[in-house]
């Protein structure tokens, strides 16, 4: 079969499941052949082989039953980086870049404003696949972070991710439940110290897409009747390590309790919220005074 008939046979196949099903087949087929899907335009009377045809035929098969592209093809860009993604973790959102672009600017305008030259602490909450904290290294150079997640499989990925980006000196993984590790480790100088964290925020009644629903792992997803199960339990834990700050993607309507939550833990703090590229608040921010 010619390229540029598979890339059709595949558009039409997806139609009924996805809103991209050309982008879906140009991806899937540009995959197989490891090409560039610029490069799919110039081949379109490429004939394919037999074992190429299979491989796409068993991808589209798969994608027609929901599966994300990025568990498909194994990768998401996030951050203008490419990251390794399997059923192990959660898949990264573009939502999930305005958290680390808050960071970034948080923790640079502080250390000017007290030209500070000590070495700070982010921990990672939640890490998953370790993009958040292999951008924040990327952008801040005097940090060293604690990268945590309760998933034993997510750390295998985020590893696998962390020595793509030969961070493996600046980021330490830790199998954790939230923060309850990071109270055994003696060494961790408290003063220069910053939380970044996107838990599980989707209360357990709201229905989801059967691409996030039927392949995604639930325990990075779901977070009780009010999707603020984890978080009230990390601020909980964090009022031992008083950080400077702690940055929490979140649902838009979660701000308002989230408030009043982080007033009665942390009474000498104050709260900022940051709005999405859609414009809803996603990033709530405590902050030291």
């Amino acid at each position: 079969m010619q390229l540029k008939k598979i890339i059709s046979y595949g558009r039409n196949q997806l139609k009924t499941v996805s809103n991209t099903s050309l982008l879906d087949a140009e991806i899937l087929v540009a995959f197989v052949l490891d090409i560039t899907r610029t490069k799919l335009f110039l081949n379109e009377k490429q004939e394919l082989t037999s074992e190429q045809e299979k491989q796409i035929f068993q991808l589209i098969k798969r994608r027609k039953k929901s599966e994300p592209i990025a568990y498909l093809i194994n990768e998401k860009e996030f951050f203008g980086q490419k990251f390794y993604v399997d059923q192990r973790v959660l898949i990264p959102r573009p939502d999930t870049e305005v958290l680390v672009e808050k960071v970034v600017e948080f923790v640079e305008d502080d250390r000017l404003k007290k030209v500070d030259t000590k070495k700070i602490l982010i921990i990672d909450v939640g890490t998953g696949s370790g993009c958040i904290s292999i951008c924040l290294a990327q952008k801040i150079k005097h940090a060293d972070f604690l990268a945590l997640d309760i998933s034993s499989d997510a750390l295998v990925v985020a590893k696998k991710n962390i020595q793509t980006y030969h961070l493996s000196d600046k980021i330490k993984l830790l199998q954790s439940n939230l923060l309850q590790k990071v109270f055994e480790m003696p060494k961790i100088d408290k003063t220069n110290l910053y939380i970044v964290a996107n838990l599980p925020y989707i209360r357990e009644n709201e229905k989801l897409m059967p691409d996030v629903q039927n392949f995604e792992p639930v325990l990075a997803l779901l977070a009780g009747s009010d999707g603020l199960k984890y978080y009230q339990q990390l601020l909980q834990q964090a009022i031992q390590l008083q950080p400077k700050a702690i940055f929490l993607e979140i649902d838009s309507s979660q701000v308002n309790p989230l408030q009043k939550l982080s007033k009665s833990l942390f009474p000498h703090y104050t709260s900022k919220v940051y709005k999405d590229l859609s414009q809803k608040n996603r990033v709530f921010s405590i902050i030291a005074e």
